[in-house]
């Protein structure tokens, strides 16, 4: 059995640093989270611009309005 030593039984009481600890513990995890969720909206994000980079690059520039020109309906968009 260990001696009992009144100092010991003292710092098991003491709270004083617990609250510090729980700071940093919560900012810790709060860090991690935001760390996560930034990797998985980066990811996102880079998906999301290659497919509207793939869309962009099929798109035709039209440079100059007629203005009796036939769309692919069929009509010519003058009502």
């Amino acid at each position: 059995m260990l001696p009992t030593n009144p100092n010991r039984a003292r710092l098991l009481k003491d709270e004083e640093g617990a609250v510090t600890v729980d700071w940093v513990v919560l900012t810790a995890s709060l860090v991690a989270l935001g760390s996560m969720a930034t990797v998985l909206i980066w990811q996102e994000t880079a998906s999301v611009s290659g497919k509207t980079a793939e869309f962009l690059d099929g798109q035709k520039l039209v440079s100059t309005f007629a203005e009796n020109e036939i769309n692919s309906e069929g009509t010519t968009g003058i009502d």
